[in-house]
């Protein structure tokens, strides 16, 4: 073997582990991009702004057409929440279902019922059949979770009031498709999960 052929030898071996080099950096540099995008994504969304978190029906009771519920979201006391739900479920039909709850809407006061301030919203759904159906967390989330969009950075800490403006848009973007809970055609989890429907497979989410 000549020593052109050598070092020939020699100059393609260097010249393929910088080009691995170079592959390398790019993936690197692509999956670091692509976690920059997810958090940027969460911060810009509309959805960022909306405290939804797990809950837990305590206790139901219906009045006329609505149902007024004691939800557990954690805190030390239940919170009470009206839902114009009545004549698809019973209360006996809601107790301990795990529900995902609106909690930074304006507090509300039903005509039908001057004396209840609801404190939160349940999220349902609604196909065009007129199928409706509370939207559920998965089982293994603890109450008190938050929900946020898949491959999103962490629940903002403290959620200031959302506007009715700023609930229209994201009320605009809810829908299940195939059952998952989605934004904009993003999954909604909490922790690595998916919420989900059962019997509304794809429907408008309010």
């Amino acid at each position: 073997m000549g020593v052109k052929q050598v070092v020939g030898d020699f100059a393609q071996v260097l010249a393929q582990k910088e080009e691995q080099k170079s592959q390398f950096k790019i993936m690197a540099e692509t999956r670091k991009l692509e976690k920059v995008s997810a958090k940027t994504m969460q911060a810009v969304s509309p959805f960022s702004v909306m405290d939804i978190r797990v809950g837990r029906i305590a206790s139901a009771v219906l009045q006329g057409s609505l149902l007024c519920f004691k939800v557990d979201v954690g805190a030390e006391q239940p919170i009470d929440v009206v839902s114009g739900i009545g004549a698809y479920y019973t209360p006996e039909s809601v107790l301990e279902r795990r529900v995902l709850v609106v909690m930074n809407l304006e507090p509300f006061k039903p005509k039908a019922l001057p004396n209840f301030t609801s404190s939160g919203m349940l999220l349902t759904a609604k196909d065009e059949s007129g199928k409706v159906e509370l939207v559920l967390p998965p089982p293994s989330a603890s109450i008190g979770a938050h929900a946020v969009l898949e491959a999103s950075s962490a629940p903002t800490e403290a959620y200031a009031r959302a506007t009715d403006k700023q609930w229209a848009k994201v009320k605009k973007g809810l829908e299940t498709a195939l059952f998952i809970l989605k934004f904009d055609g993003v999954p909604i989890v909490v922790g690595d999960q998916a919420c989900r429907t059962e019997v509304v497979e794809n429907a408008s989410v309010s």
